[in-house]
C-alpha cells in the first residue's frame, strides 16, 4: 500500500513538473489503477526473474531451448483458441453498462474454439513436428501449453475489462510464487532436469491464475447473447491478425534458428532474449494492463493530447532506456552462467531493439482504441512488418546467424513505430476522419 501511494504522489509530482499543469480526474483514475498493477508486478518479476534465472542455469542450453520452442508454438496455436477475444472483451466490456454480457458471450466461444483448435493440432502433430524441425512430443506440450494459456488470456482479460486491477496485481504475485514453488518441488522428487519441469510449472501457474480469478470474481457466466458473440467475433477476428503479426515478430525467429542451428542455439537467443525484453516488457505489460482499457473509454477527442504526451515521455527517457537495458542484459546474461556466451554486441542489439518493440505496442494499443476501423490498418502494418521481419531473420540468419536474427527485429520494430505514429497522426488525429 505504501508502494503504491508512493508512485502515485511521485507521477502527480512529476507531471507537475513536466507538463506544467495538474493531472485531470482521469489520469488520476489510470495513475490508480496504474499502481496497483505496477507495485504487484514488481513482486512478481521479482519472483520469475530468480525462478526464470534459476531455470535457465539448471536446464542448460539445448534444454532451455526446446522450453523455448514450446512456448514459440504455443503462441501460434493460441492465435485459433482465444480468436482475439481476449483483446475484443476488454474494449467492449470496459465501456459496457453491462459487462457480464460480453463476459459471458465470449467465454463460451473460448471454451469451443480451445476445444475444437487443440483437437486439431493434436491429431496433425507429427506433421506439424517436421514442419517446425521438432519431435511430435514437444508439439503434443505446446497444445496442452497453448490451451491453458487460452484460458489464462480469457481470465485476465476479463478482470481488466471490469478493471479489477488490485485483484490482477495479486494474482500475478500468486501465479508466480505457484511456479517457483512447482518448478523446485518437481526437480526435487523426479530429478528431471529437463524442459518438462519448468513448462510445467509455467502451465500449473497460469491455471491456477484462471481457476482463482474465475471462482471468485467473474459474474455469473449464464448471459449468453449471440448478437453481442457476433459484435466480439467480428473484432476479435482483427486481433487474430494481429496475434500472428505479433507471433512474427517475438516468436518465430526461434523456430527459424531451430531449423537453422539447433536447439542449444535457440537457449542461448532466447535468454538474450529475455534478458533483452525483461525491463521493456515489464514496464510495457504494466502500463498496457492499465492503457487500454482506460484510452477504450476515453473520448476521441481527449486522445491526440494523450499521444503528445506519450511522444515527450519516449524522446527523453529513450536513451537513458537503452542504456540501462543494455548494463541490465549483460547483468542477466552473465548470471545465466559461462554456458550461454556474454557477448557484449549482441546484448547491445538487444537492448535497444527491445526497447523499440516496448514503445510501438502503446501506439499500437492507441490505434485500437479507435474501433474497429482503425484496428484494420493497425493490423494491416503490423502483418505488413512482421512479414518483413520473417524475411529478414531468414535471410540475415543464414548470413550471420544469431546477430542476424536480432538485426531482423531491430530493423522491422523500427518500421512499426514508423508506420504507427504516421498513421496515427494522419487518419486518427485528423478532423476529416
Amino acid at each position: 500500500m505504501y508502494l503504491k501511494d508512493s508512485l502515485v504522489t511521485v507521477v502527480k509530482k512529476l507531471h507537475r513538473w513536466f507538463f506544467g499543469q495538474e493531472i485531470s480526474l482521469e489520469m488520476k483514475k489510470f495513475l490508480k489503477n496504474l499502481s496497483w498493477i505496477t507495485s504487484g508486478s514488481i513482486t512478481m518479476v521479482a519472483i520469475m526473474f530468480i525462478t526464470t534465472l534459476l531455470a535457465g542455469r539448471i536446464l542448460g542450453p539445448a534444454e532451455y531451448g526446446k522450453y523455448a520452442l514450446i512456448v514459440s508454438m504455443g503462441q501460434i496455436f493460441v492465435l485459433p483458441m482465444i480468436m482475439g477475444l481476449n483483446t475484443s472483451l476488454i474494449k467492449y466490456s470496459a465501456s459496457s453498462n453491462n459487462p457480464s454480457r460480453e463476459i459471458s458471450s465470449s467465454f463460451f466461444l473460448v471454451i469451443i474454439f480451445t476445444l475444437v483448435s487443440a483437437s486439431v493440432i493434436y491429431l496433425f502433430r507429427n506433421y506439424i513436428g517436421e514442419l517446425f524441425k521438432t519431435s511430435a512430443n514437444l508439439v503434443t506440450f505446446g497444445v496442452i501449453y497453448s490451451a491453458i494459456l487460452s484460458f489464462n488470456y480469457f481470465m485476465e482479460a476479463s478482470l481488466k475489462g471490469l478493471q479489477k486491477f488490485r485483484l490482477i496485481s495479486l494474482l500475478n504475485v500468486s501465479n508466480a510464487l505457484t511456479v517457483m514453488l512447482v518448478f523446485f518441488v518437481y526437480i526435487t522428487i523426479t530429478k528431471d532436469y529437463s524442459f518438462r519441469s519448468y513448462i510445467i510449472a509455467i502451465s500449473i501457474g497460469l491455471l491456477t491464475y484462471g481457476i482463482v480469478a474465475i471462482s471468485k470474481n467473474i459474474p455469473k457466466l449464464k448471459n449468453y447473447q449471440p448478437q453481442v458473440a457476433k459484435k466480439l467475433v467480428r473484432y476479435g477476428l482483427y486481433a487474430v491478425l494481429g496475434g500472428v503479426a505479433g507471433f512474427a515478430f517475438s516468436n518465430v525467429d526461434r523456430l527459424i534458428l531451430n531449423s537453422y542451428l539447433g536447439f542449444s542455439s535457440v537457449g542461448i537467443y532466447a535468454v538474450y532474449a529475455s534478458a533483452g525484453s525483461f525491463l521493456p516488457s515489464q514496464v510495457q505489460q504494466m502500463f498496457n494492463h492499465v492503457f487500454f482499457p482506460s484510452i477504450s473509454s476515453m473520448d476521441d477527442s481527449n486522445k491526440p493530447e494523450v499521444f503528445n504526451k506519450l511522444v515527450k515521455v519516449f524522446k527523453i527517457s529513450f536513451i537513458p532506456f537503452v542504456i540501462a537495458n543494455f548494463l541490465l542484459v549483460i547483468l542477466i546474461v552473465f548470471l545465466y552462467g559461462k554456458d550461454y556466451q556474454l557477448n557484449y554486441y549482441f546484448a547491445f542489439l538487444f537492448a535497444f531493439a527491445n526497447t523499440v518493440f516496448a514503445f510501438q505496442s502503446v501506439f499500437s494499443w492507441l490505434i485500437a482504441s479507435y474501433g474497429e476501423k482503425a484496428l484494420r490498418a493497425n493490423v494491416f502494418i503490423s502483418l505488413l512488418s512482421g512479414l518483413i521481419n520473417v524475411a529478414l531473420v531468414i535471410l540475415l540468419t543464414k548470413r550471420f546467424g544469431l546477430i542476424g536474427a536480432v538485426i531482423a527485429f531491430l530493423v522491422s520494430s523500427s518500421l512499426l513505430v514508423f508506420l504507427f505514429t504516421r498513421y496515427l497522426r494522419v487518419y486518427c488525429f485528423s478532423k476529416k476522419r
